[in-house]
């Protein structure tokens, strides 16, 4: 699903017409993604940072089940903090390698919400779809190999 909400960013508090028709579109795909975010994938959204983002954005927090787990990526997220691997202090402590969880497993069951996704690398946007494809993370890093359940949604803020 994609929303253009540009439009309705500029003309927000001009009472537009358009605006209120576009707005309107916008929350039914809000209540549409919240009902099953897993199964429909994700939501791009295409709005500069303003009232009317930050609007949809709360909106879409309020339709989600409170217990769903609602992380911010950034677009230039380092592949360790993405993916995890070996969590160093635990490691010392146990005297054994431990894997640290990365950021897409930590948002399995909810929505992971990408700023500036416009930006985002090749790489990067590979890691995504393959976790949205498969439900999982296979992470082979760090000496280490691990699978990670990572099922989620997404909405990529295009800006």
């Amino acid at each position: 699903m994609a929303m253009h909400m540009s439009k309705v960013n500029e003309d927000i508090d001009k009472g537009n017409e358009r605006s209120a028709d576009a707005w309107g579109e916008a929350m039914k795909i809000a209540a549409v993604f919240a009902i099953d975010p897993i199964s429909l994938g994700g939501v791009l959204l295409r709005s500069p940072a303003g009232a009317a983002r930050d609007a949809w954005l709360q909106c879409l927090r309020q339709l989600l089940s409170p217990d769903t787990p609602l992380r911010r990526i950034p677009h230039q997220v380092s592949d360790a903090r993405l993916l995890g691997g070996l969590d160093l202090s635990a490691t010392l402590a146990s005297g054994r390698p431990i894997a640290e969880n990365g950021l897409l497993a930590d948002c399995n069951g909810g929505v992971a919400i990408v700023a500036m996704a416009e930006r985002m690398s090749d790489a990067t946007a590979g890691r995504f779809a393959s976790a949205l494809d498969f439900g999982e993370l296979v992470v082979e890093r760090d000496g280490m190999s691990f699978r990670q359940a990572a099922s989620f949604g997404v909405v990529l803020l295009d800006e």
